[in-house]
């Protein structure tokens, strides 16, 4: 599973965000606003991540959302 440049954490926010410019999809960006947005990228990758019957490897582009999953992956939220 890897987590693409649209998706990013925000170590400010502490929040996962968005990057829409960096998203392809022109079908699913027509007529969608940005929190809508938000929701199916995220959910997307939840899907995807349940799809692993033996397991998921897990990598993401962005060096803060990596930190934040590795954070996750063993318990500990920042």
């Amino acid at each position: 599973m890897i987590f693409g440049e649209e998706i990013d954490y925000d170590t400010d926010k502490k929040e996962i965000v968005i990057d829409p410019k960096k998203f392809y999809d022109t079908n699913v960006k027509k007529g969608t606003g940005e929190a809508e947005l938000k929701k199916y990228i995220i959910n997307a990758y939840k899907v995807m991540m349940s799809r692993g019957i033996n397991g998921c490897y897990v990598y993401a582009c962005n060096p803060d959302l990596r930190q934040y999953l590795k954070h996750c992956l063993v318990g500990e939220i920042l």
